[in-house]
């Protein structure tokens, strides 16, 4: 029979690389989804001067796709979202992996990064970008969070 899950197991110190790692990500689609919006204005302002169709047809459609972007982004709350799943229905969770990707250009290690996987019952898959040296903690703590999940890539056919 499985142990109660500690109520405060998902405050962990551990968790915290996840949690970041989603907010930072949410943050930088709205950084790009704002800067589309001034790159859609700025090409509107040019149609006044130059009196360009193209740049105007252009501007527009920039600064409407990033305004639905921008609006779409600020109805979900990437963070809240997970930890609903985890606090509440962690047994939708079945398998958790990661994969880390590193630049090595001309043999030289330049960055490494690391993305987690939660595939859930649905086939949905969630992934958040860690640090690679956070990667450990997080699935130690993770291990504790979904003990019914199952934790290590997926074999290939």
């Amino acid at each position: 029979m499985p142990r109660p899950r500690d109520p405060n197991i998902l405050r962990h110190p551990g968790l915290q690389p996840l949690w970041k790692g989603l907010q930072r990500e949410w943050q930088q689609q709205q950084v790009v989804a704002v800067a589309l919006l001034l790159i859609g204005i700025g090409l509107l302002a040019i149609t006044a001067v130059k009196m360009s169709l193209w740049y105007g047809l252009a501007g527009s459609v920039a600064a409407t796709l990033s305004l639905l972007w921008l609006l779409r982004l600020s109805q979900r709350k990437p963070v809240s979202e997970l930890y609903h799943l985890l606090e509440e229905e962690p047994g939708r969770v079945r398998r958790v992996y990661a994969e880390v990707t590193e630049r090595l250009p001309f043999g030289l290690k330049f960055s490494s990064m690391t993305l987690i996987y939660f595939v859930l019952d649905n086939g949905e898959i969630i992934s958040v970008p860690l640090r690679s040296s956070k990667i450990k903690l997080v699935s130690k703590t993770l291990n504790r969070v979904l003990p019914e999940a199952e934790f290590g890539r997926p074999a290939t056919l």
